[in-house]
C-alpha cells in the first residue's frame, strides 16, 4: 500500500499509472505514458504526484554524520530502517529505528553477525555510509600515518563491497 506524497522540484518521475518497464526517452505520440515535469520549474505543467511504497533502507555507519542523518531522513518519510553501527549514539537510539551494533564493516565475522540478524529479511535500499577520514600530507607519512591510510582505504574502499557481497541476495 502506498501513500501519495508531493515530490521535491526538479525531479520528473512518472505518475504510479505508469509502468515500470516504460522506457524514459519513449514519447507520448508513440503510445508510451506522459512524464510531467517539476511543477516549480515548469508551472505551466500539472502537480507531480506519485504512489511510493514503504521501503526497507539499511544504512551503515549509522550513529552520526551522514549516516544519522540518512536514517533521520528516511524513518521521517515512513521506511523502514535499519541502523548499523559499532556503537549507536543517543541520538541514533532516539529515532526509534532497528539498531544493529557491533559491527565493524571491515570484518567478515562481523558481517556474518549482521546478515544472521536481518533472518532473511528483504532490503530495499543499502547505504554504504560507513567511513573515516585521515588527513595525512605527502612528506609527512609515517608508519602511523600508511596506517591510518589502510584503515580508511579498506573502510571507504573495500568494506562497502564486502558488505553488498554478504547481502547481495537480500536486496
Amino acid at each position: 500500500a502506498g501513500k501519495t506524497v508531493l515530490l521535491p522540484p526538479c525531479r520528473e518521475v512518472t505518475p504510479s499509472k505508469t509502468p515500470a518497464a516504460a522506457p524514459r526517452n519513449r514519447s507520448p505520440a508513440a503510445g508510451y505514458p506522459r512524464r510531467f515535469p517539476c511543477p516549480v520549474c515548469y508551472p505551466e505543467g500539472e502537480p507531480v504526484i506519485a504512489e511510493v511504497s514503504m521501503s526497507t533502507i539499511l544504512v551503515t555507519g549509522a550513529n552520526r554524520g551522514i549516516g544519522l542523518e540518512m536514517c533521520r531522513q528516511s524513518k521521517a518519510r515512513g521506511d523502514a530502517v535499519i541502523a548499523v553501527c559499532r556503537k549507536p549514539s543517543s541520538e541514533l537510539e532516539a529515532l526509534d529505528v532497528e539498531i544493529v551494533d557491533s559491527v565493524d564493516v571491515r570484518q567478515p565475522a562481523d558481517l556474518r553477525k549482521l546478515r544472521n540478524a536481518l533472518d532473511g529479511g528483504k532490503i530495499d535500499v543499502l547505504m554504504n555510509v560507513a567511513g573515516v577520514l585521515s588527513n595525512e600530507s605527502l612528506g609527512e607519512i609515517d608508519a602511523d600515518a600508511l596506517e591510518r591510510i589502510h584503515l580508511q582505504f579498506d573502510t571507504n574502499a573495500i568494506a562497502p563491497l564486502l558488505v553488498t557481497q554478504a547481502l547481495m541476495d537480500l536486496i
